[in-house]
């Protein structure tokens, strides 16, 4: 498995500030956010992804992935993302996300489902895989379930998941975030790393979803041997985003909460029967 570093906690950094952060970091690749605010705006991708990967590749960390905004197949910067990817040697894109809103479930699967055609085909057509992304909350892409459905039966290396363990756990940590990987078995392309506690506040009306925080990995619920048993049983040999997403950590703190995070999930990787 290549661990690579999101780039969106380093925004705030040139291209290169943050090529040499994560090369320093001791990560092998860059998930680099091609989106508005990103890294690369989505109006300059032909231009701008070239002139990015070049930094990246200089520093030594290859852009592994794209992080993008795109929502349907039909959008508008989405044939120049895709088409850019490719020609810049970048394998992987995840996608945008999808809302849910309560009693609009069955009809935004449809959707969903229609535009994985067009995914799958303007994937096909640039040789690259573009990911659907897990995430716990107001999101059609929350359930594992849910997006197997999507996925159908097109091409993994086509149209994948991308396993997000850690809003898996929110969403279902007895056993649902398993019972989804089960669901994704073959399918998983991208894996996010990042980890949660739940905050409690007994003085929130119990109607209300009382929320998780992000955390760095030794502190979190995640149980990341288990879920690394379950990739290697799939024979997952693909990249692992770090995301940096810490709610308690200092900006000047967030780096070496990343490196940790990077030793902490190496040291599992190494365990014996891990």
């Amino acid at each position: 498995m290549k661990n690579i570093l999101f780039s969106k906690a380093l925004q705030h950094l040139t291209i290169e500030q943050a090529a040499e952060a994560t090369t320093r970091l001791g990560f092998a690749g860059v998930d680099l956010t091609t989106r508005g605010g990103g890294h690369v705006e989505p109006s300059q991708v032909r231009e701008k992804l070239p002139q990015a990967v070049a930094v990246c590749a200089a520093a030594g960390v290859p852009v592994t992935m794209l992080t993008t905004n795109i929502q349907r197949p039909t959008d508008h910067d989405a044939e120049a993302i895709f088409g850019a990817a490719a020609e810049a040697g970048v394998a992987y894109l995840k996608l945008g996300y999808v809302l849910y809103e309560p009693g609009d479930y069955y009809a935004a699967l449809e959707r969903m489902k229609r535009d994985a055609e067009g995914f799958a085909t303007l994937a096909a057509k640039h040789g690259v895989c573009a990911c659907h992304h897990i995430h716990s909350g107001p999101y059609m892409t929350q359930s594992a379930l849910t997006l197997a459905e999507v996925l159908g039966e097109h091409e993994p290396q086509h149209l994948g998941a991308y396993a997000d363990p850690c809003h898996m756990w929110i969403e279902g940590a007895d056993s649902g975030w398993q019972m989804g990987m089960e669901a994704l078995r073959g399918r998983i392309r991208l894996v996010a790393v990042k980890d949660f506690v739940f905050d409690f506040d007994a003085s929130r009306p119990r109607e209300t979803f009382r929320g998780a925080r992000f955390v760095p990995l030794r502190q979190g619920l995640v149980a990341w041997n288990r879920v690394l048993r379950a990739l290697q049983e799939q024979g997952y040999d693909g990249p692992l985003s770090f995301h940096m997403e810490y709610d308690d950590v200092s900006k000047d703190e967030t780096l070496t909460a990343a490196r940790d995070d990077l030793l902490f999930l190496t040291g599992l990787i190494n365990e014996p029967g891990a």
